[in-house]
């Protein structure tokens, strides 16, 4: 839990990396303000599966309800949320990789196992 909220800091002071951020904020965009139907057809070069659109309408449709009416792109809170689903992920993965190990009766390698995935720096700087 405490490097979700170390990766979560560290999302809003890191520039963006390959500007996937500034994509997915677009993309939340297009499909709070058009029919999510016509994504597909209007961009020609999506090539993530459809439960990540949806994931980005929620987010979107979050961020216009609660933070800016107009959809004003690149704030920061939006940044925030566009990263949390990959941030609850990476801890996901975590608690999978702790329960996995200590199944086989191993609680402390269980937890090292777990740490080394939190911490990883390729895991915390692939937030973009």
């Amino acid at each position: 839990l405490g490097s979700a909220f170390l990766r979560l800091a560290l999302s809003l002071w890191l520039p963006p990396g390959y500007e996937d951020n500034s994509v997915y904020q677009w993309w939340a965009f297009l499909v709070n303000t058009a029919p999510i139907n016509t994504f597909y057809t209007s961009l020609k070069i999506i090539d993530y599966p459809p439960i990540f659109v949806y994931v980005l309408k929620g987010i979107g449709w979050f961020y216009q309800h609660t933070f800016s009416p107009h959809f004003f792109l690149g704030t920061p809170a939006f940044k925030a949320l566009i990263d949390l689903p990959l941030i609850l992920c990476d801890a996901g993965t975590s608690l999978l990789l702790y329960r996995r190990v200590r199944r086989h009766g191993m609680s402390r390698t269980a937890f090292w196992v777990a740490g080394l995935w939190v911490l990883h720096p390729a895991v915390i700087l692939d937030m973009d």
